[in-house]
């Protein structure tokens, strides 16, 4: 059906707290539980939790939110949300067509966006500064430490001549993480602040691995490419450096 401002809506949850207004020239409003949506999928959690704008507010069956995703395709949201919540999509009925697969692919690759963004963050940001001391008050702490000669040592395990990495298709965050879990045992400088309980001389490949580990978790999901040349068994895992951004 459609509403007042002739959009086609469609009801995937009955009592739906949620109108998303998908796509730019052809819409769709889809009216969904963002219950269901936090419940089976981590990225929807996210969204939809207190620290994204998207999370902001009250919502409720009588008086459900609406949040809009211009760059989505309607159709491949519609089946993104339908199973979601669950249930069939018509266009996935039988046996689908490769073009509604990509289609379905393209959206789920962009709500990971964000999780490959953060992986991104977080090496560039943690790696550096891993096993540091920091100062123990909480008011008006004093400045990080910053290693020069363990920063440097990353740097060079990278292979680069400045640090952050810049990520693409030459360095990618599959890369990184095998990079990050071949460091090996790396001293740092006994020295911190005069507020510092405890100084750490040595960060462990152990630690490295372990830091290496949690990103990869995070990044864990369907491959776009994978979908797009084809490969038929989509519950394994993609291995392949060149897919990884």
């Amino acid at each position: 059906m459609a509403d007042g401002n002739d959009i086609a809506t469609e009801v995937i949850a009955d009592q739906g707290d949620l109108f998303l207004i998908v796509g730019d020239k052809k819409k769709a409003k889809l009216r969904v539980s963002s219950a269901m949506l936090k419940g089976t999928s981590a990225v929807f959690a996210a969204m939809l939790g207190p620290h994204f704008q998207e999370g902001q507010g009250t919502c409720s069956a009588e008086s459900p939110k609406e949040i809009s995703f211009p760059d989505d395709d309607a159709i491949a949201m519609s089946d993104m949300c339908n199973l979601l919540h669950h249930k069939t999509p018509k266009e996935l009925a039988g046996f689908p067509v490769s073009k509604t697969i990509v289609a379905v692919a393209v959206v789920i690759d962009n709500r990971h966006r964000r999780e490959r963004q953060g992986a991104q963050r977080r090496i560039s940001g943690a790696l550096p500064v891993l096993g540091a001391p920091t100062c123990s008050l909480t008011s008006n702490p004093c400045r990080p430490f910053y290693d020069d000669a363990f920063a440097r040592t990353i740097t060079a395990a990278f292979k680069l001549d400045y640090w952050p990495p810049a990520f693409d298709e030459n360095n990618s965050i599959a890369a990184a993480i095998t990079t990050i879990k071949g460091i090996g045992d790396l001293s740092r400088k006994p020295t911190g602040c005069d507020h510092t309980l405890g100084h750490k001389t040595m960060v462990t490949a152990a630690e490295f691995i372990d830091l290496a580990t949690s990103v990869e978790k995070g990044c864990e999901g369907l491959c776009l490419q994978c979908v797009k040349e084809g490969v038929l068994d989509l519950g394994t895992k993609c291995a392949r450096k060149e897919h990884a951004s």
